[in-house]
């Protein structure tokens, strides 16, 4: 029965025994998937128990509109080139076959994830989408083929998404001014360089971090100026992000991504940020619609949501 134990049919159980066995679980509607063991011995031969399971299976399928899946576990060449050429995933343990089973169960459950339509937002979340489009909008007639971090600051905020506070300076002596009301309350200062041409500012030093004076802030800018000349002489460097430093321990450093596959399409990355991304290579994906039971379980996925 679907619900009951295993079916022992014995040590002699011969190709029909195992097709008398294997054709009422098919047909049963009760049961998700078959899965056949057999271990070979003097008295039963491998490849007519892989024969019998083979033909049973492929009757069965050509009356039904429902395929179950049916997962052996075999022995030997000629067993496994049998079940193989009827479609039947076969496996040399039975732990193997077990873990394959699961494997389609976790498909067919995310799949089913997929089919919900996406529940509504929190009753308490109310982003703010005008100010957001408007941010996107006006990037889009710009022609600018990403945000700069004003804006980026923006549409975080528009969506209830905290990040650290950012003072965009057109010049050095702007960023050492915003630098100095950081400085003056006892803290310290992160300085990067703003162009729309660099998206990785770290790949040609356009970052300097710790500053703890107004002169290291001007020192640290024009380094970034004589850097990014060298290193990038095309880009259009706007000016400089004045920022706090944030220590270890205090916030997380997040990257949050929607790409399109070509295989899947649309996909949602999140995962822990930084200059080291691909190294730490703790990120998790998500197909997309997301609802917030997806959304959480796509974020347990990673290591940083557990820190």
């Amino acid at each position: 029965p679907a619900d009951g134990p295993a079916v022992d049919l014995g040590i002699t159980a011969d190709g029909p025994a195992y097709a008398a066995a294997l054709a009422p679980m098919l047909a049963d509607h009760a049961g998700d998937a078959v899965l056949s063991v057999h271990v070979p011995t003097a008295r039963s031969d491998a490849a007519a128990v892989a024969q019998a399971i083979a033909d049973t299976v492929t009757q069965t399928r050509r009356g039904q509109g429902r395929k179950k899946p049916v997962f052996a576990v075999s022995h030997g060449e000629e067993a496994a080139a049998i079940l193989a050429g009827a479609g039947i995933p076969h496996f040399s343990t039975e732990s193997e076959a077990i873990e394959g089973f699961l494997h389609l169960v976790r498909y067919r459950e995310a799949q089913d994830d997929l089919m919900r339509t996406p529940g509504s937002l929190p009753r308490d979340f109310s982003p703010d989408t005008e100010a957001a489009e408007a941010i996107v909008a006006a990037a889009l007639r710009q022609g600018a083929a990403w945000l700069d971090p004003v804006a980026v600051a923006g549409l975080l905020a528009a969506y209830g998404i905290e990040t650290v506070p950012l003072t965009l300076a057109p010049d050095i002596d702007a960023a050492a001014a915003a630098a100095w009301t950081i400085i003056a309350a006892g803290g310290s200062v992160a300085l990067k360089v703003v162009s729309p041409d660099v998206v990785h500012k770290s790949d040609i030093g356009g970052v300097h971090l710790d500053l703890t004076s107004e002169q290291d802030v001007r020192d640290a800018a024009r380094k970034i100026l004589v850097r990014a000349r060298r290193e990038r002489p095309d880009a259009r460097v706007t000016g400089f992000a004045v920022q706090p430093m944030v220590r270890k321990g205090q916030r997380r450093e997040l990257i949050a991504g929607l790409a399109e596959d070509s295989v899947f399409g649309p996909v949602v990355v999140f995962g822990r940020g930084g200059t080291a991304v691909e190294v730490i290579d703790d990120r998790a994906l998500g197909l997309p619609p997301l609802d917030l039971a997806l959304a959480d379980d796509l974020i347990g996925r990673t290591r940083v949501a557990r820190r």
